[in-house]
């Protein structure tokens, strides 16, 4: 079914590229194939960077209480926030500009997705139930045998869920990687992003439907051949009495399931003939093994102390040094901050309501799942650039004064509202089947099931997912309160627009204090509030 889906919806995309394209059609394959190519190579980064730090963050509590919160506060910079190391120290340092301009694309799309593969590979190592731990202990397994044999299948599922995020986030924030500017500069490559964002900027609602579709048939090839039939594989993964060794074998094969089983297996016997003596030592002095497993912390570290105070001195600093009104014009700091996490806590009320509803009724419910599934994902990864056009038409000149503040809000569910959903639907396919055939032999009424087993139940999702959330949101601010398209500029007061402006005007101090804002205002809702609500979620587990 949803191969015919696929096929059906990409005859239709070609059909409108060329009839909007005309001769220029003939340029899109190489558009696709670029595009593709930067996000696979963003992916193969994240790999890289995420897996290997995932593992010594699981197991090494000294690195967890250093690394976390250098994560943490990583996760929480805008994607135009890493815009200036980009230009400055990428794209100037390599010779003949083009190379340059590739690895600071691949280096923007990378810091859009890395993020969910680390923490869920930390989350993944923190399931190896303490039997199969033991064992491992006792058949001797240690080093590369201990990761390749017990760590990685462990995280494997996570790692496909996370990887499916990833992805999301990338076509996300694609724009900004093929797309990006500071002050007048401009740096361009061609592309999909590319190819929607002059689409968007220049008010061309045609050519920006046409770009959301080319993106929407890019990720339903991912999820149909891809992502669908690793994750529905990587079900098969589990731990009995013994360690796990090596990829089971079932019956629901795929060609990419194939290829990367097959893949797994010839580098994990390279590995072991070649690594596994040289890495023995060092394994084992970082803790990776399976003694060792990195304990939850209530309290703030010493490490996590100094860099909040760290990060607010630097706030505070560059606040006496740089006023904003002195160095980016009518600039308030306090009613821009102000004015984005009222934004920011409308969008994310809105979003938590509709994907409850959503998600609790669809939850288990497969024909309802793979109707609204595909659409989700699509949801997902369109850019909010490529929306621009419809939302000044429909919404900014039809309402008038307020329809600039309707349309930010619009724009900030784009990044706030999907990581709810998807956390959501999860959580109620985990509820035990038996509780909800204990409920149906006590008769209780479907107002009783949702509020005494269902809300309880995805609580904790709800939570981590509010967390990611809200990151979500301050990352879309960016594109939220400063809108353009065609001749027309349209902004509101806020910290997205904020570092918009430092952007435009190559203003790097009035940047820095934007997100140096933003990611105080993160990590004091995280430690202050969230923190309190994830040590009180042990009672909402089965």
């Amino acid at each position: 079914m949803e191969h015919k889906t696929f096929i059906i919806f990409a005859l239709i995309v070609a059909l409108l590229s060329f009839l909007f394209l005309g001769n220029q059609v003939y340029s899109l394959p190489s558009f696709v194939l670029l595009t593709f190519l930067r996000m696979l190579g963003a992916y193969a980064l994240c790999i890289i960077f995420s897996v290997p730090i995932g593992i010594l963050v699981g197991h090494n509590d000294r690195a967890s209480k250093i690394l976390v919160p250098i994560l943490d506060i990583l996760q929480s910079v805008p994607v135009l926030g890493f815009l200036p190391f980009a230009i400055l120290f990428l794209i100037n340092n390599f010779p003949g500009g083009y190379i340059g301009t590739e690895v600071a694309a691949i280096f923007l799309i990378f810091t859009s997705m890395t993020w969910a593969i680390v923490f869920n590979t930390i989350e993944g190592i923190k399931t190896i139930p303490n039997d199969v731990r033991d064992a491992s202990r006792l058949v001797g397994l240690d080093g590369l045998r201990y990761i390749f044999e017990v760590v990685l299948p462990a995280i494997y599922p996570a790692f496909i869920s996370g990887s499916m995020t990833a992805w999301g986030g990338g076509w996300y924030f694609l724009v900004a990687g093929e797309f990006m500017s500071l002050g007048a500069k401009q740096y361009v490559l061609p592309g999909v992003g590319s190819f929607i964002a002059q689409s968007a900027y220049s008010g061309d609602i045609n050519h920006s439907l046409l770009g959301i579709g080319i993106l929407a048939t890019m990720v339903l090839f991912m999820n149909t051949f891809v992502w669908r039939p690793l994750l529905v594989r990587s079900k098969k993964f589990s731990f009995e009495s013994s360690a796990y060794s090596g990829m089971q074998v079932s019956n629901d094969r795929t060609p990419i399931t194939s290829l990367v089983e097959a893949a797994y297996s010839h580098f994990k016997r390279f590995a072991l003939s070649v690594f596994y003596p040289l890495l023995r030592g060092p394994l084992n002095y970082l803790n990776i093994d399976a003694a060792h497993f990195s304990q939850e912390k209530s309290k703030l570290s010493k490490f996590e102390v100094f860099l909040i105070l760290l990060i607010f001195s630097s706030w505070t600093a560059l606040l006496f040094l740089f006023p904003p009104n002195a160095i980016g014009g009518k600039v308030n700091l306090l009613e821009f901050a102000l004015s984005s996490c009222i934004r920011i806590a409308i969008a994310y009320g809105i979003a938590l309501l509709w994907t409850l509803a959503v998600g609790i009724w669809i939850g288990r419910n497969q024909k309802l799942l793979d109707i609204f599934m595909p659409l989700f994902d699509i949801g997902q990864s369109i850019p909010a650039i490529a929306v621009f056009p419809l939302v000044v038409v429909v919404v900014i000149h039809l309402i008038g004064p307020i329809g600039i503040e309707l349309a930010s809000i619009i724009l900030l569910l784009t990044g706030t509202q999907w990581y709810l959903l998807f956390n959501i639907i999860r959580a109620v396919q985990q509820v035990p089947g038996d509780i909800l055939e204990a409920a149906a032999i006590m008769k209780l009424k479907k107002r009783e099931i949702i509020k005494n087993i269902m809300l309880p139940a995805v609580f904790p999702a709800v939570t981590f997912a509010s967390i990611q959330a809200i990151g979500g949101a301050w990352n879309a601010t960016i594109v939220s309160e400063y809108i353009v398209s065609g001749s027309e500029t349209y902004h509101t007061a806020g910290l997205g627009y904020m570092l918009d402006l430092g952007a435009s005007t190559n203003n790097i101090a009035l940047m820095a204090l934007a997100v140096l804002s933003m990611v105080t205002i993160i990590i004091l809702l995280n430690k202050l509030f969230w923190s309190r609500i994830i040590a009180q979620l042990y009672k909402y587990r089965f």
